[in-house]
C-alpha cells in the first residue's frame, strides 16, 4: 500500500532534518514561556480526527504512526479533530494550533479552521480557513485561534484533506496545541 509520497532517501533525510531544526528552534523559544507558566503546550497524533465525510472506511486510514490518511481517488475526505483545553475560563480558546500534514495531491490542499460552539451545540466563532501550498510535508498554523465562552465552550478542527493520487496519499501527521494560561 503506498501511505505517503515517494521521495528518494536523500530527500527525505533533507526534509527530516530541517523538520527537526525548525522544532528544536521553535521549543527553544517556547520553553522560557512554558518554564514561567505563560502557557503550555500539548502534541495529539492525526490520528485524533475522525471521518465526518460519509466515507468512513472507505477513505480514512489511521495508521499505527498516529496519521489520519485519505487513501480514496477522487474523494476529499473531511475530518474533525478534539482541541484538549486545561484553561476553560480563556476566552481567546488556544493561543495557536500546528497542524503538521503531508500533502501529495498537485492541485488540491488541506484546508482547516478552527470552531468553536457552546455546550448546547450552537455555533459560537470560527476562524478563516487555511491552507496548505504546493505538495510536501509542513505544519500549517492558526494563531490566537477562536473566541469562546468561559466555560461554556469547545473548540475543535475542522479540515479536508485531498484525495489520494499517483503521487500518494495525504495525511494530517500531528496537532500541536499551544494554550495561554491566563
Amino acid at each position: 500500500m503506498r501511505i505517503l509520497q515517494r521521495k528518494s532517501l536523500k530527500t527525505s533525510v533533507i526534509s527530516t532534518l530541517l523538520l527537526s531544526i525548525c522544532c528544536l528552534v521553535l521549543t527553544a523559544g517556547n520553553v522560557s514561556g512554558a518554564e514561567r507558566g505563560e502557557y503550555d503546550a500539548k502534541y495529539f497524533p492525526g490520528s485524533v480526527c475522525r471521518d465526518t465525510s460519509g466515507l468512513y472506511q472507505e477513505a480514512a486510514v489511521y495508521t499505527d504512526m498516529g496519521y489520519v490518511i485519505n487513501t480514496q481517488p477522487n474523494k476529499r475526505l473531511s475530518v474533525v479533530c478534539p482541541i484538549l483545553r486545561d484553561n476553560v475560563a480563556n476566552r481567546l480558546g488556544a493561543g495557536g494550533i500546528g497542524i503538521y500534514y503531508a500533502d501529495n495531491h498537485p492541485q488540491e490542499d488541506i484546508v482547516c479552521r478552527v470552531r468553536s460552539r457552546r455546550l448546547s451545540g450552537r455555533s459560537y466563532d470560527h476562524s478563516s480557513s487555511i491552507r496548505s501550498s504546493g505538495t510536501g510535508s509542513d505544519t500549517l498554523w492558526i494563531g490566537n485561534a477562536v473566541i469562546t465562552r468561559p466555560n461554556d465552550s469547545y473548540i475543535y478542527l475542522d479540515c479536508t484533506i485531498p484525495a489520494s493520487t499517483e503521487e500518494g496519499d495525504s495525511a494530517i501527521k500531528s496537532i500541536s496545541v499551544i494554550e495561554h494560561k491566563s
